[in-house]
Formats: C-alpha cells, sequence, structure tokens
C-alpha cells in the first residue's frame, strides 16, 4: 500500500506499507515545490506515476521503477486552474499508456496522454466549463480502452461526465445532484473508483464520492441513485479500487 501527500512546505511525500502489513516506515521526501494535491497511477508491478501541479499551473510528473524514484520533477507543462481543491487526474488502461486531466484556467477539461516510444502529447482541450478539477477511471482493464471523466459543471452545479469509448471522446452527460446540494465550488469536486469481481478480474462499476457544502459526505455507483453518509468530514477522501467477494452482487468501495 502506498499513500502520498502534499506538506503544508509543498513537499510532496511517500508513504509505503511494508510486506506483511502494519510497518510504516519513515516516508521519502519527494521535493517540490507542489500546489495541489498529487495524483497517482499505476500501469502495472512495479511501476508508479506521480502528478502534481507547479507554481504556474503546469503539471510535474515523477516515476518510481521497481526500486527507486526518478529523483526529479519532470515539467509537462500546461496551465492548469490553481486553488482551492485543484489537483490533477491520472488513469492507465494498460502497460506504457497514461493519460492526465486538469482543470484548464478557462475552465475546460485540460487532456494530455503518453504511450510508450513516443514523447508526451501536447495538452489538448476537451471542452466544457468545470466548477472543480476532475476525477478520471479507466472501465474494465485491460479488455477496454474506455475513460469516464467526472466534475461539478460550472453553470448546472451537477455532476457531470464525458466518455471516451471506441477510439473517440464523447459528448458532457449530467447527473442529478445529490439531494439539498447547491452551490457546489472547486474544492467539492469528486473521485472515483472501480469496484472489481475476484473472480473474473473485471471492474463491475464505478462509484463516485463527492462532498456538499455542509460537508456531508455522498457517493452513487453507475446509474444508482444517492446516498448519504454521516457525519460531515473536513475534506474529500479518495477513492480505494478493490475487488468484490465471490458474489459478485456483495461489493463495495472503501475510502
Amino acid at each position: 500500500l502506498h499513500v502520498f501527500c502534499k506538506t503544508m512546505d509543498n513537499k510532496l511525500l511517500h508513504f509505503s506499507e511494508k510486506s506483511g502489513g502494519n510497518i510504516w516506515p519513515f516516508p521519502i521526501n519527494l521535493g517540490g515545490p507542489i500546489y495541489s494535491d498529487p495524483a497517482v497511477c499505476s500501469w502495472g508491478p512495479g511501476r508508479m506515476d506521480v502528478f502534481a501541479l507547479g507554481a504556474n499551473g503546469q503539471l510535474l510528473h515523477q516515476w518510481w521503477t521497481n526500486s527507486a524514484w526518478n529523483g526529479w520533477w519532470e515539467d509537462l507543462g500546461g496551465n492548469a486552474q490553481l486553488g482551492a481543491g485543484a489537483r490533477p487526474s491520472a488513469c492507465c488502461w494498460g502497460p506504457d499508456r497514461i493519460d492526465v486531466f486538469t482543470r484548464g484556467v478557462n475552465n475546460d477539461l485540460r487532456h494530455q496522454w503518453y504511450n510508450a516510444g513516443s514523447p508526451w502529447s501536447v495538452w489538448e482541450s476537451l471542452g466544457g466549463q468545470l466548477a472543480s478539477s476532475p476525477a478520471a477511471v479507466v472501465f474494465q482493464p485491460p479488455y477496454y480502452q474506455e475513460i469516464f471523466v467526472y466534475a461539478v459543471g460550472a453553470t448546472s452545479k451537477e455532476l457531470v461526465w464525458k466518455p471516451y469509448q471506441y477510439g473517440q471522446w464523447y459528448d458532457w452527460y449530467g447527473y442529478d445532484g445529490p439531494p439539498t446540494i447547491f452551490g457546489f465550488g472547486p474544492q467539492y469536486g469528486p473521485t472515483v473508483a472501480n469496484t472489481y469481481s475476484s473472480t473474473t478480474g473485471i471492474s463491475t462499476r464505478q462509484t463516485v464520492l463527492i462532498r456538499d457544502v455542509l460537508g456531508r459526505l455522498w457517493h452513487r455507483y453507475s446509474f444508482g441513485n444517492w446516498v448519504m453518509s454521516d457525519p460531515p468530514i473536513g475534506a474529500l477522501p479518495n477513492a480505494v479500487e478493490v475487488q468484490s467477494s465471490e458474489n459478485e452482487d456483495d461489493e463495495a468501495t472503501t475510502v
């Protein structure tokens, strides 16, 4: 298990649990400065990629290969929105592929990707008007190369999402917001994760979590109803992708 966090003096810390569990050595300081919460993804064993935003909204990148960090921040450019709740989102649909998303200074969705053997792509705009940072997830890797990106819409204040399927991006879609939630701000952006079947290894549903203006945590499964969890929380946690039990109807997503 690996945990990443931004310190009060804008450094990135990496905590890792030793094999056997319940042993957490002192964290590794990966330096900075960074000006957002980090985003982490992995395309397979022995590989982690961590991203954060720099002082000018540029995307910063470090990576872990087998046993060590590369030791420096790679500047991938870009012009992301900074401020409360700002963070990138990253996901992988298979080996040597990374997709990263940010909220641009014009509140649009910005996208950059990496394929093995090629340099990082230039940034592209995927449109939209967002009131929060995005949260991206890959559906059923490695069987399908499908990405779903979630955010809070700037106009509607509802949860909006944009899918990548069959080799192309589709339009923005909207979910009704959780009951009694009005006036979302950027600090109330969503987080999302898959639940996987332990028998097939395929993701069976997505879970989206969001915090309302009263600090209450809400979640919903794919095309399900919003459910509220008490008591109020101080910050939105990250979702953890988990496997379901042998009974695929008996699923849970842990935060």
